[in-house]
C-alpha cells in the first residue's frame, strides 16, 4: 500500500518511457491501450495510463485496466515488467497475484 501523500507527487499520463535493465534499446515507450500479459500467458487487461513522478518525470508505475472494464485500476510497479514487445507488455507475475497489486485511488 502506498502512503496517501504519494499521489500528490505524481501525475497520470497517456504515455511515457521506461528503462528496463535487460531491454535494448535502453528505454521503451509505454502507452495507453497496450495489452498486458502475465507469466502464465493470460492477457489480463491493458494500460490505462502511466504514473509519472512530478519531480523526476520518471515513470514509476503503469495502470492496469482489467478486462472486462471495471472501475478498479491496479498499479503495476515498473520492476514487475519483464519485457515489452510491439504493443504488448509482459509481466513477471502470475495471474493469481494481480489482486495483491495496490489499487489506484485518484484524489
Amino acid at each position: 500500500m502506498r502512503p496517501e501523500s504519494a499521489h500528490l507527487n505524481e501525475k497520470i499520463m497517456v504515455n511515457g518511457r521506461i528503462h528496463l535493465p535487460s531491454h535494448q534499446p535502453a528505454s521503451v515507450e509505454v502507452q495507453r491501450g497496450m495489452k498486458i500479459v502475465v507469466t502464465d500467458g493470460k492477457e489480463v487487461g491493458f494500460v490505462g495510463g502511466v504514473v509519472v513522478n512530478s519531480h523526476s518525470d520518471e515513470v514509476t508505475c503503469i495502470l492496469l485496466c482489467h478486462l472486462p472494464v471495471t472501475a478498479v485500476y491496479r498499479l503495476i510497479p515498473i520492476h514487475l515488467i519483464a519485457r515489452v514487445e510491439a504493443e504488448t507488455i509482459y509481466l513477471n507475475m502470475q495471474f493469481d497475484d494481480l489482486e495483491t497489486l495496490a489499487a489506484h485511488s485518484p484524489i
